[in-house]
């Protein structure tokens, strides 16, 4: 019944501020598990750091919205327009330093540098130069279904043909819905296999880089 309460009221889509940041960063703890990392206090910082190095790499973000409340958000990068998002930058830093002076903090970083360094290998064996990259892509758990994220992925793509990209790339890993991606045309171009710990046990986990020409 809540999907079809929501399915009844408006969509609407707006470029980011700073107003939607609290439920930004509740989408993103849900959408990647971090409560099975880290404490509440930790998981709501690693969401900080996410979502403010996301920012600090797009030239592109559509924020979905119902009732003013943010329900869904996609950012991209056209890689040959970097922008100086130096505020974002900034809050990234101080976000990291607010997580490193926290001994969980310190050792939860372990883990999300291990994902970073295997993101790198993947890009490094897929042995193209892509011309733009989906940085960011999450829809609230509580309105899927409604096709939103059909709706931001097709803006984004729309802006990447429009602004002279002609291929694409992204990260994800089997915490996610990667067969959205499959469904829509992408293609897997690499995969890694690494183990991850999860409360306090080790877990076997895959990371995928996906691609698209436009």
């Amino acid at each position: 019944m809540g999907n079809e309460k929501k399915l009844e009221k408006e969509i609407v889509f707006e470029d980011y501020n700073k107003s939607h940041s609290e439920k930004l960063f509740d989408i993103i703890r849900k959408t990647w598990n971090y409560d099975q990392f880290a404490s509440p206090k930790i998981a709501r910082k690693l969401s900080v750091i996410f979502l403010y190095s996301c920012l600090a790499q797009q030239t592109f973000t559509k924020v979905a919205l119902i009732d003013n409340v943010p329900v869904g958000v996609i950012m991209a990068r056209n890689k040959s327009k970097e922008k100086s998002n130096i505020k974002y930058k900034l809050k990234q830093f101080m976000a990291i330093l607010s997580l490193l002076i926290h001994k969980e903090g310190r050792q939860t970083s372990k883990i999300f540098k291990g994902v970073s360094d295997t993101d790198a290998v993947l890009l490094n064996e897929a042995n193209r130069d892509y011309s733009g990259e989906l940085v960011f892509f999450a829809v609230d758990s509580d309105c899927r279904g409604m096709g939103l994220g059909q709706k931001l992925f097709s803006k984004a793509k729309e802006y990447m043909k429009s602004d002279g990209m002609n291929d694409f790339y992204l990260f994800t890993d089997t915490t996610c819905n990667f067969g959205f991606y499959e469904h829509n045309g992408m293609i897997r171009r690499g995969e890694k296999r690494e183990k991850v710990e999860v409360d306090g046990q080790m877990a076997d986990m895959k990371f995928f880089i996906y691609d698209f020409d436009l």
